[in-house]
């Protein structure tokens, strides 16, 4: 479900792209990890006993996405983005 609505995303936004530019645009916006960011420390914060470890997975999910975002962005943009000047 994630991910047809990144592709969603990425076909409304992106309506002059060509099939590699919309693809790797998709693989660029998986590293996002704002969600977690965002609440990951708020039960922590409201003093629920399930904090620490609601905190735990939020920084473990930023790591790991972050970490496979990049190394796929790498991986990719040689092969999928041409230079047109």
């Amino acid at each position: 479900m994630a991910a047809e609505q990144e592709i969603a995303e990425v076909l409304r936004d992106c309506p002059n792209l060509n099939l590699r530019e919309r693809l790797f645009c998709m693989i660029a916006h998986t590293p996002k990890a704002t969600v977690q960011a965002a609440i990951g420390g708020m039960p922590l914060a409201m003093g629920l006993s399930c904090g620490m470890v609601t905190l735990t997975v939020s920084v473990l999910a930023i790591l790991i996405t972050a970490s496979v975002g990049a190394f796929a962005i790498d991986l990719t943009y040689k092969v999928l983005l041409k230079d047109n000047a």
